[in-house]
């Protein structure tokens, strides 16, 4: 089924609020008018360019595209995936938090319900959950993991007071009770909101990569910790939006893996 460009920038008008962010949401390169296939992807990047034009693809939307908000230089990567884009007459999407943060179809909200948690209420871009069913820290990454078979590929399992455990895929730190009762997921590299987490009392923070002071510092609040990789917990929300595009504008669409061990 062919639809047009207007039609699918109304739908992700309609469907993704407007967050305050560091690089442009939306419609970022205009392509071609009439579109018969999407192709859906986490990151922008000249490998998925060369995949989506190889497809036939008219339109690309990704949760990482273009950063920032104006260009001040075109040249060299940059150039070459701009320059595919025209050339090919190939939209580009990108919705980068309003994707994190959306209460359906954005990654946390679908890494909650992969993980069989109940949302309480938002917290950032993520969600404050509840764990009615009383899974253990490793149920809840299996569950996940049943979910996102894909590998986190950076693992380092040990008996040391900072090193986790490598169980489902995922990296599990356990400096906290064995049965978490609340929990804060926030996909990708979400360790600066480790604060907001201690302040609401949570007992396990879910998220895709720490930066280095995480570890320690969440040990030493007695804080749980989940990893699943950075590009592993930001699938999930391009998937739902897949899903939802396919079904209600009956446009042909297609994931694309480009797979990033981070």
């Amino acid at each position: 089924m062919t639809i047009y460009l207007q039609q699918l920038k109304q739908y992700c008008d309609n469907t993704f609020s407007y967050i305050e962010d560091y690089t442009f949401n939306g419609l970022q390169v205009e392509g071609k008018n009439e579109i018969k296939k999407i192709v859906f992807s986490v990151s922008l990047s000249e490998l998925l360019i060369d995949e989506a034009i190889r497809r036939g693809a008219d339109c690309i939307f990704v949760h990482h595209g273009f950063f920032g908000k104006s260009f001040t230089k075109i040249q060299g990567p940059l150039k070459r995936k701009l320059q595919k884009l025209l050339v090919n007459d190939i939209s580009l999407f990108a919705y980068h938090l309003p994707l994190d943060a959306h209460p359906i179809l954005g990654h946390n909200a679908q890494l909650c319900n992969m993980a069989q948690l109940q949302i309480i209420k938002p917290l950032e871009c993520g969600f404050i959950c509840g764990n009615a069913l009383n899974l253990t820290l490793s149920q809840i990454a299996e569950h996940i993991n049943e979910h996102i078979p894909s590998k986190y590929a950076i693992s380092q399992s040990g008996s040391g007071p900072l090193l986790p455990t490598h169980q489902f895929n995922a990296n599990i730190y356990k400096f906290g009770p064995e049965i978490p009762q609340k929990i804060f997921i926030c996909s990708g590299g979400s360790g600066d909101y480790l604060d907001k987490a201690i302040r609401e009392q949570c007992d396990l923070f879910v998220l895709g990569e720490p930066k280095e002071h995480l570890i320690q510092a969440a040990q030493e609040e007695q804080l749980n910790l989940i990893l699943l990789g950075h590009w592993r917990s930001e699938q999930p929300g391009i998937w739902a939006v897949m899903n939802d595009v396919a079904e209600k504008l009956g446009v042909q669409a297609e994931y694309i893996e480009i797979e990033n061990c981070v």
